[in-house]
């Protein structure tokens, strides 16, 4: 619904109301936010960055952060997807092309993925699906076996112009 005119006496009293909590979540830009569906972690990605957040309910309310180790892993990895999985995993796609996957604040893997940043994932009970600037999804397994890769330029109909630019994927979800 979109309107034009002055609010509704509702929606000023929404205007008005206060933030109840709020933090940094570090020097660089945030470029993804999930919600875990078992435990309610809150999870930012971001340059140089993953944090998971608990909201403490007692007075005053306040975000509580856990910086994650990258173990083996360069700290100077910028993170660009995230997805939150139904079994408590976090995957995180990330600009060099990898997937890595976190449990209980620590990479349990890394998974090459793609030719280039991720800029997407999508999770289901099956598994989990992968977009980036290379214009592939691609296809995983819960164990994140790869099963099958689309390239956009090879399945739209023929006539469509692709561009370098066109071919990137930045969102996936599923319809149906």
């Amino acid at each position: 619904e979109v309107r034009v005119g002055p609010l509704r006496e509702e929606e000023e009293q929404d205007r008005t109301r206060t933030r109840q909590a709020g933090e940094k979540a570090g020097k660089g830009r945030v470029f993804a936010v999930g919600c875990s569906p078992v435990d309610g972690t809150i999870v930012t990605v971001g340059q140089r960055h993953i944090k998971f957040w608990r909201i403490n309910i007692y007075h005053p309310p306040h975000l509580q952060s856990r910086t994650s180790a990258f173990g083996k892993y360069s700290r100077d990895i910028t993170l660009l997807s995230l997805e939150c999985s139904a079994e408590g995993y976090t995957l995180t796609g990330a600009s060099d092309g990898n997937v890595y996957v976190w449990n209980n604040y620590t990479i349990l893997q890394s998974v090459p993925a793609h030719a280039g940043p991720i800029f997407s994932l999508w999770s289901s009970d099956r598994g989990f699906a992968s977009g980036g600037k290379d214009g592939v999804i691609r296809l995983w397994d819960i164990k994140m076996k790869a099963l099958n890769s689309f390239e956009m330029g090879s399945i739209l109909p023929k006539g469509t112009r692709m561009g370098s630019k066109d071919q990137v994927i930045k969102s996936l979800c599923r319809v149906g």
